[in-house]
């Protein structure tokens, strides 16, 4: 098993880490044992990140290994719960980010889309990114 991603919670007292086996651990590093396991990725996570608060986590990455599809999931991770899952049938979850103040997540896809999510209120944005060469700019 292969941890792909870790991060320090903000209470400075826990970490999060996922992998392939598409489990993420929240940690107590100070004791070095896991205080919570949330299991409801199907695939690989690839990217987490941490609400500056330390209650949700947002966890993403492929539905199977593929590449085909991806799937990224916000979680209270104090009481194990499942808050919001979203779903890209194009492409994987590679990367994600907090904009905590509006309650909203960034997500990188490897099709060529960055995803923004309002996790509150299940609104998606997917803004298409491209690089415009020198020779296009002419």
């Amino acid at each position: 098993r292969s941890a792909n991603t870790v991060a320090v919670l903000t209470d400075t007292v826990h970490a999060v880490s996922c992998g392939d086996d598409g489990l993420c651990y929240v940690w107590c590093i100070k004791t070095g044992e896991p205080e919570q396991v949330f299991p409801c990725h199907s695939g690989p996570v690839l990217s987490v990140s941490v609400l500056t608060d330390a209650t949700f986590i947002l966890s993403a990455g492929s539905t199977d290994g593929s590449g085909s599809a991806g799937e990224a999931f916000i979680w209270d991770w104090q009481h194990a719960l499942k808050q919001q899952k979203l779903s890209c049938k194009r492409g994987v979850f590679l990367s994600t980010s907090w904009i905590p103040t509006w309650e909203l997540a960034a997500l990188g896809c490897s099709d060529g889309f960055t995803t923004i999510w309002k996790w509150t209120g299940s609104q998606v944005l997917r803004l298409p990114f491209f690089v415009r060469t020198r020779q296009e700019s002419m």
